[in-house]
């Protein structure tokens, strides 16, 4: 029996990811739209994905135009909260603070 490299699986799992998200970006489509949510609606599961909607989350996984909107909603939420997370922690542990006291 062969053993895997350290690294093959990882590969493979990336492979995998990547194919799934080509797949459903692109091989679900919806040209009439057809039951798809409001924008709204998909706002709200990026904005929280803990407690999303799960019929959205059922309709995006099986339809490319809305994963694609709520891909990019996801990705904009993401940087909004790192941008906010750093400016947090600027603000904490400040870089130009003065390590003596003022004479």
């Amino acid at each position: 029996m062969k053993r895997k490299k350290k690294g093959q699986k990882h590969s493979t799992e990336t492979s995998l990811l990547r194919y799934l998200k080509e797949s459903i970006t692109n091989d679900f489509p919806n040209p009439k739209r057809i039951g798809c949510p409001k924008l709204k609606a998909l706002q709200q599961n990026a904005r929280d994905p803990a407690s999303a909607n799960e019929a959205v989350s059922q309709h995006v996984g099986g339809c490319s135009p809305c994963y694609r909107v709520y891909s990019r909603l996801l990705r904009k939420e993401i940087a909004r909260m790192r941008q906010d997370s750093s400016h947090r922690t600027r603000a904490a542990n400040p870089r130009n603070k003065r390590l003596t006291s003022p004479k």
